[in-house]
């Protein structure tokens, strides 16, 4: 058996092989899935496990291993349409599967080289594991992207289920299941003599059967999960199901409505989880939705034109009604859980402090459950560089006059802790503390490691009522004194600064464009009349404090068309509301604890949206490609001045040029050391000093170091971008 990197690398370098015929990666990877499952379903025929082929025979791996030449092209062609036409998950796998390869030489080799020489079940029978995840990996390293979507670290899946502690009879829902990692490491706790000695008959037919769902927006990706439950031995299989399709084609139903039964008793299925909320009610949700925080779909015009359209799930079981899909899929898992039901649910930082619906959000969750437990992930375990994500647990409640959270209990994994993909991988050792504080078995039993004679403890409680007196009721809580600020020696890898910068000037970004981009988008799908109605009575308010009420007022409707298109709620509005020849600025919308945001209506009908950093109204009178270059170049600055003092540098001197800001820095340091460079990528610098606290001559009790004064300048262009020098 190959070591997994090894495979890697073997099946990566065929990949460039097919790529220059044209294969794309996905392509590959689909074809991969395909042959890996027929390998390994033919592997499961065979000692120890014996098991009986879901594989229709004339069809299988030996057959496809016995041909070569044109006479392989053309069986695989047939194996895949006839699989395709199968009913159950063999179906779902091969369902419109195609043969890409059109070389029968090197299918050959990707076949009986490459493939047929390991033992796949071997390397592990979930594809998403260490060689899928790494071939994937190796993808989103050449492409900068593609590969996030796909995987929760698989320590911080297994944590969550081993907190969570599902049940033998219990049924068990991902709403976002990607490949099932959620749904395979519950069904291996389950599984596991260890937890489960003495699983009844019953019980294993329900493990088999009833007790997992999963739903995936992403077909290519259902392909893949139902591959992996299929040879875990979840689902019925296809003889059963094919039994069940006589029977009911026999009771009178039509094929496609016996068709329409059997993918209902699937596993997994593909669909908008959010679309709607179903009939079953589930004792456990595993989930980490994907990240991005707007929903949308293409439509085209009467015209033939392609358009985009924003939407907001009206749903009577939802708190707020948002385009955040985060928020909606809290909202949609609360509404999935029986009572008494447990949840643990991955959540980028946002849905902790995003106010308007997030606040309306947060508030109903922590009076309707128990929102007992929050683990804060460090950044560098997910593909998607920089991201800020936490895992919230809890559990739904029936109806109470009292808020059912008690105490919120959050566990800092975050800071001072530093993790990457290539050199530092987060294991299963390093999230024991917080399964062992977490005590699942006796949560009433829990005790602090935080407390003022235990500054760095990373476990401690918030009261209910210190939660919901926090401005937006905000459950972005940390205590924890970060030391690469206190101490040069323990600052992070450069790598790790840049990244980071490099990941929160990419969102800034992206949100100021897709605020852009909503402009000119259709309506949101439904309305946001409650949000409309209270922004046109602040308005009122605001315009009649200020004067010119009436002449203003001519002006904000189409303003608050623009602002309600973006599905935002005006939890905030500015009194101080400016009538300039031509447009009309207005402060509509608080959209985070650090932006507030501008509506400004230009001459011409456009509409620029400027998130504003300090107070000052930065785009009045501006074309949008302006305000774009202008927030460039203003969050360029803020960054370059924000990590010199971060690293103990004063800013000494700031010149504003025509085109052109100069920022100079100058500090003492030891006349021994060596320089090290100033790094900058993009807007993005790290700057390294072994000895932030050298002192210019002799101080008491300090031996006298020789020094020398060095100079950093940054030059930041319209654009943002940054240029440096640096001289001793």
């Amino acid at each position: 058996m190959s070591d997994p990197s090894t495979l890697v690398n073997k099946l990566w370098s065929y990949c460039q092989v097919l790529r220059d015929d044209g294969l794309s990666y996905g392509d590959y990877t689909e074809q991969l899935t395909y042959l890996l499952f027929l390998k390994m379903a033919d592997e499961y025929t065979k000692p120890p496990w014996k098991r009986p082929s879901p594989i229709p025979e004339g069809f299988d791996w030996p057959t496809l291993m016995s041909k070569d030449g044109d006479a392989l092209e053309v069986q695989y062609r047939k194996t895949l349409e006839h699989l395709g036409k199968q009913h159950g998950l063999l179906g779902l796998v091969f369902r419109k599967a195609q043969n890409k390869i059109s070389d029968p030489a090197k299918l050959r080799r990707l076949i009986a080289d490459l493939i047929d020489r390991e033992k796949w079940v071997m390397v592990g029978v979930d594809v998403k594991g260490d060689t899928y995840e790494g071939l994937l990996e190796k993808n989103a390293q050449d492409t900068k992207s593609g590969a996030g979507q796909y995987f929760t670290p698989r320590a911080l899946i297994d944590a969550m289920v081993k907190c969570i502690r599902p049940a033998p009879r219990d049924r068990i829902i991902d709403p976002a299941c990607g490949t099932g990692g959620f749904l395979l490491a519950a069904h291996a706790y389950l599984t596991d003599p260890t937890n489960h000695a003495n699983l009844t008959r019953e019980d294993r037919e329900h493990l088999r059967l009833h007790a997992f769902r999963g739903v995936e927006i992403v077909h290519s990706v259902t392909r893949l999960c139902a591959m992996n439950l299929m040879l875990h031995g979840v689902g019925p299989t296809p003889q059963e199901l094919e039994v069940v399709h006589e029977q009911l084609m026999a009771a009178g139903k039509s094929k496609d409505e016996a068709d329409a039964e059997i993918d209902a008793r699937l596993p997994v299925r593909t669909d908008d989880a959010l679309r709607e909320l179903g009939s079953t009610r589930y004792q456990v949700v595993l989930t980490n939705p994907p990240f991005g925080k707007k929903s949308s779909i293409m439509v085209v015009t009467d015209e033939g034109d392609t358009d985009r359209e924003r939407i907001v799930y009206e749903r009577d079981d939802f708190w707020a009604s948002t385009t955040n899909k985060q928020l909606n899929f809290v909202q949609h898992v609360k509404s999935l859980l029986e009572m008494h039901g447990r949840a643990a649910v991955v959540v980028p930082d946002n849905v902790l402090f995003e106010g308007g619906a997030g606040e309306t959000i947060r508030r109903e969750l922590l009076k309707e459950c128990d929102c007992h437990t929050l683990l804060r992930l460090p950044t560098g375990i997910f593909y998607a560089q920089g991201v800020k994500a936490n895992v919230l647990f809890f559990d739904r409640k029936p109806a109470s006059k009292t808020a059912w959270t008690r105490k919120l209990w959050v566990y800092d994994l975050r800071t001072n802790m530093h993790f990457t993909l290539k050199t530092k991988r987060m294991k299963d050792r390093d999230l024991d503390e917080f399964v062992s504080c977490y005590k699942a078995d006796d949560r009433q039993g829990r005790a602090p490691t935080w407390s003022e004679d235990q500054p760095k403890g990373r476990w401690r409680s918030y009261d209910y009522e210190e939660l919901v007196a926090r401005d937006k009721c905000s459950l972005d809580l940390f205590w924890l004194k970060d030391e690469s600020l206190l101490d040069a020696e323990n600052l992070p890898d450069p790598d790790e600064i840049t990244e980071e910068i490099v990941e929160d000037l990419r969102s800034v970004v992206e949100q100021l464009e897709g605020i852009l981009d909503d402009l000119s988008a259709g309506p949101v799908r439904s309305s946001v009349d409650g949000a409309t109605a209270e922004a046109e009575r602040r308005i009122q308010v605001a315009s009649s404090l200020n004067g010119d009420g009436p002449a203003r007022l001519a002006s904000l409707p189409a303003i608050i068309r623009a602002v309600k298109d973006t599905g935002h709620q005006f939890d905030s509005f500015a009194s101080d509301t400016a009538l300039v020849p031509g447009r009309v600025v207005v402060m509509a919308i608080h959209v985070s604890k650090h932006h507030d945001v501008y509506v400004c209506e230009e001459a011409g009908g456009g509409y620029v949206f400027a998130a504003d950093w300090d107070g000052v109204e930065v785009a009045r009178g501006m074309t949008s490609d302006e305000f774009i270059e202008k927030m460039s170049r203003r969050y360029a600055f803020h960054s370059v001045v924000a990590e010199l003092q971060r690293r103990g540098w004063p800013v000494t001197s700031v010149d504003e040029r025509l085109g052109e800001t100069r920022i100079e820095s100058t500090r003492w340091v030891a006349a021994d050391e060596p320089d090290e460079p100033v790094q900058i990528v993009g807007f993005d610098l790290s700057i390294r000093d072994s000895h932030p606290e050298t002192t210019r001559g002799a101080g008491t009790g300090r031996r006298a170091l020789e020094a020398k004064r060095r100079t950093v300048v940054f030059y930041i262009g319209d654009r943002g971008e940054i240029d440096v020098q640096q001289e001793a």
